[in-house]
């Protein structure tokens, strides 16, 4: 027999110590394995500069004032810095209209702006992508829930650039 009446292993090896050394042995590997074979395990290693610009709409003229050159931009979900308001663009908001003659026209919204924040910022850029402030990555498209000192606002990643 493989496990005799006493619970041994061939007569020598108690089968609970050798499970309780397996998952000793497996805990160190996935410790290892976890903290020196990561994506990001050199993470406020920068190797790049990005700029990338967010567009943020519906906004109301106090904001669009409140935000200014200079100005740093944090990740609300996780306070990540994204980086430095490098430049802002406003143009009034547009909305499709349909008339009383059914008519479909593009209208301004009255007291509302699309605001473009242009921010920079030193980041990691490998084969994985381009990650700013150790672990946020930058993708075009991406929505970001985003904070200034002044305000909290989302907006949606519409052009990165390398520098």
């Amino acid at each position: 027999m493989i496990i005799d009446n006493k619970g041994k292993l061939f007569g020598k090896i108690n089968v609970i110590d050798l499970l309780v050394v397996l998952v000793l042995i497996v805990a160190v590997l996935v410790t290892y394995f976890k903290f020196n074979m990561s994506a990001h395990s050199n993470v406020s290693e920068t190797n790049g500069y990005v700029e990338f610009e967010v567009q943020i709409d519906g906004v109301r003229d106090f904001t669009t004032k409140s935000i200014n050159e200079g100005d740093v931009v944090y990740d609300s979900q996780n306070d990540v810095c994204l980086g430095e308001v490098v430049s802002k663009r406003i143009e009034p908001e547009k909305k499709h209209i349909t008339k009383a003659d059914g008519t479909i026209v593009l209208s301004d919204v009255p007291e509302r702006y699309k605001l473009f924040i242009t921010i920079g910022s030193d980041a990691r850029i490998n084969d994985a992508g381009i990650y700013v402030g150790g672990t946020k990555p930058v993708i075009k498209y991406q929505n970001l829930e985003m904070e200034t000192q002044k305000n909290k606002f989302n907006g949606k990643v519409v052009a990165v650039s390398v520098k």
